[in-house]
């Protein structure tokens, strides 16, 4: 089946390389200094709540 463009279903995100490969558009996956420090800083968070809880459980 093809759609209007007369491309397979599935294909109207993909792209059409020089070769005639299909290649998935780029999506800019970027790493944000400020994204990582909140995850560091939530992740640290977490295992010190975890930590505690551990804790009190025991006495």
């Amino acid at each position: 089946m093809t759609n209007a463009a007369g491309n397979g279903i599935g294909s109207a995100n993909s792209v059409k390389t020089a070769a005639g490969e299909a290649k998935l558009p780029q999506t800019g996956a970027k790493e944000s200094p400020a994204a990582v420090a909140a995850g560091l800083i939530a992740l640290g968070m977490s295992a010190a709540l975890g930590l505690a809880s551990l804790r009190k459980k025991r006495h």
